[in-house]
């Protein structure tokens, strides 16, 4: 017997070990091993350990071991009527992969309904359309509704462009199915699909149209943009987010242009407030369309939130820069959630042109701009009053003089460490003063670095 014989032997032995340690151990040492299907058989047994331990290495052995024979093994534990012992072998299948749809597919018809249905949801999540024709085939033949809804959602995991009629004949077949037959019919995005929304639209009930108005997105084309909008005249929130969506879609499939409808910017606006994520990030690409104060507030409102969604606010901000500047100061306060990622993105647009908006704004923005900024060295988040302090040194140095005492008495050492950066380039009187405050520091290491930028302009009493 070879090392690694051995080394297995022992391994796959004390999986019948009374102690659960050496179980768990065990099927551990199995992970990287070239084990045979015996002990691939034991692994699978280990599923239903009373340990959790145990179960949880043998599942984490049994994903990533490459024993072909593992998925046929484990296939047979989804007929268990241990819930955990079911949702074990579907997490071994669906993160094994391809590797699992032929075993899956061979076990179609030896379970019952129950079954079928998880063997066909653990299709749709690895989305093989190599097993599509047997999902096809249960969808026609089943009459359980579980088992269809099953098969019509994998069937759109899997893109089954051939599925089109039957999942449009499963629509007509039970009202229950219509959200789940349109996500599908979306997901596989066939033009083919888009005269059943069109002509079902009106006499679908509301989660079916939800969802169909979402679909347009991928199923619709050039023509379909006047229909979502005249869906818009309609319907308040949440039927309004989907076409947000779609609309987004369009524009960027077809490269065709939102009209600048005022119905268009005030659901664009309101999705800002509820919507979802995804709504919120293509209502942000639709408000490119829309410049202007509100647009500028809801996007103020909700920077630093999604980085997909700050990309295009960045977008937004950096188009209507003299609008930001003079909008941001609203939303400059303790009690505002995102107030440190909007002082950053103040930061990002004196860079974007050097300075030059900012330089340009009337005396009245630039006071209650700094007003602000000095309102902020109270916050409770040193890196709040950090970057206030740094962008007030740059909008008005003489403000930010005025408030050198709070500043040098900050609670924060890094903070005090980068006003002595700040100082060090401005070479004034004021700047000395300041230096010469923060040399009566307790910190050494503060002491020390505000000297030698006295000691550097020849301040020698500095008293070194």
């Amino acid at each position: 017997m070879t090392e690694e014989e051995k080394r297995i032997a022992e391994a796959a032995a004390a999986l019948a070990s009374p102690d659960p340690m050496a179980r768990r151990q065990g099927a551990e040492a199995l992970l990287s091993e070239q084990i045979d299907d015996a002990t691939a058989k034991k692994l699978t047994e280990a599923l239903a350990d009373e340990d959790t331990g145990v179960r949880d290495a043998a599942s984490l052995t049994l994903i990533y071991n490459e024993n072909p024979s593992i998925s046929e093994l484990v296939v047979p534990k989804i007929s268990s009527e241990d819930i955990a012992v079911r949702n074990l072998a579907g997490d071994v299948l669906v993160k094994r992969g391809s590797a699992s749809v032929e075993a899956l597919v061979n076990y179609l018809d030896k379970g019952d309904d129950d079954d079928r249905k998880f063997v066909i949801d653990v299709l749709a999540l690895i989305g093989d359309a190599s097993a599509k024709d047997e999902v096809r085939r249960i969808l026609a033949e089943t009459t359980d509704d579980n088992v269809a809804l099953a098969s019509v959602e994998a069937l759109g995991a899997m893109r089954d462009e051939e599925a089109v009629p039957a999942l449009i004949e499963a629509f007509d077949k039970n009202e229950l199915f219509g959200p789940t037959v349109v996500d599908s019919l979306g997901k596989i995005g066939s033009p083919k699909a888009l005269p059943l929304i069109l002509e079902r639209f009106d006499h679908a009930d509301t989660l079916t149209q939800y969802s169909m108005l979402e679909s347009l997105g991928e199923l619709g084309d050039e023509e379909t943009v006047p229909f979502l909008i005249e869906r818009l005249k309609q319907y308040q929130p949440p039927l309004t987010w989907p076409v947000i969506y779609s609309l987004n879609k369009l524009k960027d499939r077809f490269n065709v242009d939102t009209p600048s409808d005022e119905r268009l910017k005030k659901a664009v606006l309101a999705a800002f407030d509820e919507a979802e994520p995804k709504y919120k990030k293509a209502a942000t690409a639709l408000l490119l369309h829309f410049p202007g104060d509100e647009s500028l507030d809801a996007c103020l409102n909700n920077y630093g939130f999604d980085p997909e969604i700050d990309s295009n606010i960045a977008v937004i901000f950096t188009n209507q820069a003299e609008g930001f500047f003079r909008r941001v100061t609203r939303f400059i306060s303790d009690d505002q959630k995102n107030l440190k990622t909007l002082l950053d993105a103040m930061k990002d647009m004196i860079g974007f042109d050097n300075g030059k908006t900012l330089r340009e704004l009337d005396d009245v923005t630039l006071h209650a701009l700094c007003e602000k900024l000095s309102g902020c060295f109270d916050h409770p988040n040193e890196e709040v009053r950090r970057s206030a302090m740094e962008l007030l040194f740059y909008v008005n140095p003489d403000t930010a003089f005025f408030f050198i005492d709070t500043l040098a008495a900050d609670k924060n050492i890094w903070n005090k460490l980068r006003l002595v950066d700040i100082l060090e380039r401005i070479d004034s009187e004021q700047s000395n003063e300041a230096l010469k405050l923060l040399m009566e520091d307790e910190d050494a290491m503060l002491r020390q670095k505000a000297g030698a930028v006295l000691e550097q302009r020849g301040a020698t009493d500095a008293g070194l």
